[in-house]
């Protein structure tokens, strides 16, 4: 989003506009970020591990579950060959990578481009409850949330209505929903949003819940190497003089 990209200063803004921003930040793009090293390092990103901290992000971004299945917790490698984790949970993982970054103090806002897209519908609620509203809220932390999941925004302090690039209505969601022939009614007649956040199921609650449905994936042998984990093996090399075979073949 055009508007994100000018706040993190990769777009100029125009003569007649102003970007100001009093505060470290720090950015969850829609297409996660993912290097290839193991879920803990692609969290702490080269951080100082506080245990409590990392301990309150896992379960505010609903990773316990993947950790579990994972056959090395969060020392599992993960990266661009990481078939073994989904859309879903490399989304989770670059969210929590930008909470610990806030909630170690590294950043006081937190820009979110439609992260809760890629997550089924119940972790989504889960990550706004115990993540946006929670663990982020009890540090004061400013996050700026784009997002289409309208019924999410009763529970937001301010809104803004984005139609063809500009921002056509901001001010609480209250008097936006209530305004006669306001954008953001229009919005919620057209999409049939009630506005009321669904309802949270036993399971989205607590940081034991089941992640994402079809994402968890049975171990078939529980008891296979810790080499099916490692999506990086070691590269092999000989050592010596070059072959007279290998002169041959070039000079053919």
């Amino acid at each position: 989003m055009d508007r994100l990209h000018a706040i993190l200063g990769e777009l100029e803004a125009k003569e007649s506009a102003r970007v100001e921003v009093c505060g470290r930040i720090a950015y969850s793009a829609q297409s996660a970020f993912i290097v290839n090293d193991s879920v803990r390092n692609n969290i702490l990103f080269g951080r100082p591990m506080q245990r409590g901290v990392y301990d309150s992000v896992l379960d505010a971004c609903c990773l316990r579950p993947d950790l579990e299945v994972f056959g090395k917790g969060d020392q599992t490698e993960i990266g661009e060959q990481g078939i073994t984790i989904s859309g879903g949970q490399r989304q989770r993982i670059s969210l929590a990578r930008a909470c610990y970054c806030c909630c170690v103090g590294d950043a006081s806002i937190l820009l979110l481009d439609d992260v809760l897209s890629a997550v089924d519908a119940h972790v989504a609620l889960a990550i706004f409850e115990n993540c946006l509203s929670g663990l982020l809220a009890e540090r004061r932390t400013t996050v700026i949330l784009v997002t289409h999941a309208l019924h999410f925004l009763s529970r937001i302090s301010s809104v803004a209505v984005m139609k063809e690039g500009k921002v056509v209505e901001h001010g609480e969601y209250a008097a936006l929903v209530a305004k006669d022939g306001s954008e953001l009614q229009r919005l919620m007649k057209v999409l049939g949003e009630s506005g009321d956040s669904p309802q949270a199921s036993p399971r989205s609650k607590a940081s034991g819940e089941q992640a994402e449905g079809g994402e968890k994936k049975e171990d078939e042998d529980e008891e296979a190497d810790d080499d099916e984990n490692e999506l990086t093996g070691e590269e092999e090399r000989e050592e010596g003089r070059v072959k007279l075979a290998t002169y041959l073949a070039y000079v053919k």
